[in-house]
């Protein structure tokens, strides 16, 4: 039986599209509908329709840290147990050589992201800092000690850019934004998240067994209860909604 909802940030009606019975530790999808899901050191492609694309896999680089499939033609993989990155393009072939972070002395980064103009960010844990490679893998941009400048205790989860800005997860006391230079903008006090998305000038995730958006502009917050109780996991691409639990990933299509 499909099942139904009601999808408050949009006011549409949604219905259940597909089951993707799954194993895997998390995933992301990308704009064009495809979604990406990580188990250990293997990923698989799904397309819009919930149809497995294909898998990759590099055993020797360890688990998959973080992906970052902002950009569907150069997808970024992040290993951190071995301080490399490497880039997927959209049938998951290579896309150029991998980087080794310990070419330029970063393998205490403990998150890492796409970047406008084919840069990097990078969360270096040592020196409580993010900064920015370009793409010669130079340092750009650098935020400093944020122990030191914000007064608090950072031990981020995740790293995003969008629209120009970045966005730091910090449980302990919120997300983190930054301009495009690196320098800190305002903390967003939404505490606890362990992922999030930020979409259309919004900030989708999940708690209390309810769907969020936190409007950027208005710095508001909009929420709806689920029927399920599971979930664990909210992503929203090209009108469809993507929730996961540790068993499946459900696609709800507008209608």
């Amino acid at each position: 039986m499909l099942l139904a909802i009601v999808f408050s940030f949009t006011g549409e009606k949604l219905i259940l599209h597909k089951k993707i019975y799954i194993q895997g530790n998390y995933f992301t999808t990308d704009n064009l509908g495809a979604c990406y899901l990580v188990d250990g050191d293997e990923m698989t492609k799904y397309d819009e329709n919930g149809t497995v694309f294909k898998k990759f896999s590099i055993k020797a680089f360890g688990k998959i840290e973080s992906i970052d499939a902002s950009n569907p033609l150069k997808v970024l993989l992040y290993y951190k147990d071995f301080a490399k990155i490497i880039y997927l393009d959209n049938t998951l072939s290579l896309n150029g050589n991998p980087i080794d972070l310990e070419d330029v002395e970063l393998t205490q980064a403990s998150l890492a992201c796409s970047s406008h103009d084919n840069g990097i960010w990078l969360y270096n844990q040592q020196k409580f800092e993010i900064l920015r490679l370009d793409q010669n893998l130079k340092t750009a941009q650098q935020s400093g000690n944020l122990n030191q400048l914000l007064g608090v205790d950072i031990q981020p989860n995740f790293l995003c850019e969008y629209n120009n800005s970045v966005y730091l997860n910090n449980p302990k006391t919120g997300i983190l934004v930054f301009d495009i230079f690196g320098t800190y903008v305002k903390t967003i006090p939404i505490p606890s998240l362990k992922n999030f998305q930020v979409s259309n000038n919004a900030i989708y995730f999940l708690r209390d067994n309810k769907m969020v958006a936190y409007d950027l502009k208005i710095t508001e917050e909009t929420e709806q209860s689920l029927i399920e109780n599971n979930y664990k996991e909210l992503r929203t691409e090209k009108g469809a909604l993507y929730l996961k639990s540790d068993e499946v990933i459900d696609i709800f299509h507008v209608k």
